[in-house]
């Protein structure tokens, strides 16, 4: 006998689709542009934001733009705390990015992204970090091309496709642009699984590069990404250079002391 279908709190319903309408920009957005996406007046959409406002799940910019909030990286921090493989890799982050003398960070996969959970810069003048607000882009992060390797082609082509679909209607990327996108993406992540560690090479910002290698618990879907990101002066972007090289190490011995794939 099928059960009957329980009550729920309809307002949290309401409000969970603006923050998923909100989710969706993968960026700050505006309440005109949140109320679009939920398909609701702007007046009530407001009177949910503040609500996640106070939450912590969004956050509210000096600009009035609505971005996800501390919760989110919280939360994603929470579901990978559990796990080993955030402990032992957060363990040994500090002195792996000392080393390599690089910034150095950790991501779980969230809803339809990596999220990054810890950074550490290096003891240096000039040092890059990666934003923590909300996911990382799919087409041009190595952290996202390690996480798509792993992935079924059917996943991967509808996580392209879907923010494929995001760029064209919200930043107004051309069609030949987004297929430019999509192909330079498919190509990278076929090399990722060929490498074990996947790289970009100035796709985000001329001059920047970085890479990304997998960790692995009882699977063979990757439970974390440790990433890396510098200035190609002084991060090399050949494959088999001193930091990915590194990289990868860090990362099978990561897996190695969880009981992962060696």
């Amino acid at each position: 006998m099928s059960e009957a279908p329980q009550n729920g709190v309809q307002s949290l319903e309401i409000g969970i689709g603006v923050f998923r309408a909100l989710l969706a920009f993968r960026r700050a957005a505006s309440l005109s542009e949140i109320a679009d996406g939920a398909h609701m007046h702007p007046s009530k959409v407001h009177r949910y934001l503040v609500s996640l406002v106070r939450s912590g799940l969004v956050a509210q910019d000096s600009r009035g733009q609505y971005r996800l909030g501390p919760l989110v990286a919280q939360i994603a921090e929470t579901s990978a705390g559990p796990h080993p493989a955030l402990e032992t890799a957060s363990n040994g982050l500090d002195l792996f990015a000392a080393q390599i003398k690089q910034t150095s960070f950790l991501s779980v996969w969230f809803v339809s992204g990596p999220q990054v959970v810890r950074i550490v810069e290096p003891e240096s003048p000039v040092s890059l970090r990666p934003t923590t607000r909300g996911e990382l882009p799919l087409w041009n992060s190595a952290t996202a091309r390690i996480f798509m390797a792993y992935m079924d082609t059917e996943r991967v082509a509808s996580l392209l496709d879907a923010e494929a679909k995001r760029d064209r209607e919200v930043h107004g990327v051309s069609p030949a642009e987004t297929q430019r996108r999509r192909k330079l993406a498919l190509e990278q992540i076929a090399l990722a699984r060929k490498h074990r560690v996947a790289r970009t090479t100035g796709e985000r910002q001329v001059g920047l590069v970085s890479f990304a290698a997998p960790v692995f618990a009882s699977g063979d879907v990757p439970v974390l990404a440790i990433s890396v990101i510098g200035i190609e002066a002084a991060l090399s972007p050949n494959w088999d250079g001193p930091v990915p090289k590194e990289l990868r190490a860090f990362a099978l011995s990561v897996s190695a002391q969880i009981g992962g794939l060696a």
